[in-house]
């Protein structure tokens, strides 16, 4: 009897743990990110050495997936395609392969920008050319 007794104790505190560690394990996954807070059209001046450049960037949601695409106000580029794009509640994170000065060639750009209601802030940088710029921007369209 005792040892029926135990055992049942035993049980019970391996069942109670189990439930509080399957608790916890819920309560730390993080909610997903309201993607809807970076959704639209955006227009983001970048900043460098004194000289402003000015994109519009547009933002979508497709099968619950990011996507993004950037155009130059002057036309040295139109609808290039963002990859690697991520939002996680706080930074707008992307990759944008566009021409560049000085020489106008294609390059990889990172971009990572702070949301916040209808603005944004950030940096866009280039690793081969070691530059990085300011970005801020402001959607104009949800």
């Amino acid at each position: 009897m005792r040892m029926t007794h135990a055992f049942m104790v035993l049980a019970a505190f391996a069942l109670a743990g189990a439930l509080a560690a399957e608790a916890g394990q819920t309560a730390a996954k993080p909610d997903k990110p309201d993607n809807a807070k970076v959704l639209g059209t955006w227009a983001v001046e970048v900043y460098a050495d004194g000289q402003s450049f000015y994109l519009t960037l547009l933002v979508e949601e497709t099968e619950g997936k990011l996507t993004a695409k950037a155009s130059e106000q002057y036309g040295m580029f139109t609808d290039a395609p963002a990859s690697d794009v991520s939002y996680d509640g706080t930074l707008l994170k992307m990759a944008l392969n566009v021409p560049s000065p000085p020489d106008g060639l294609a390059r990889p750009w990172a971009v990572e920008a702070k949301i916040g209601e209808d603005v944004m802030e950030g940096v866009i940088s280039n690793a081969e050319l070691m530059i990085s710029a300011g970005v801020t921007g402001k959607r104009t369209k949800k």
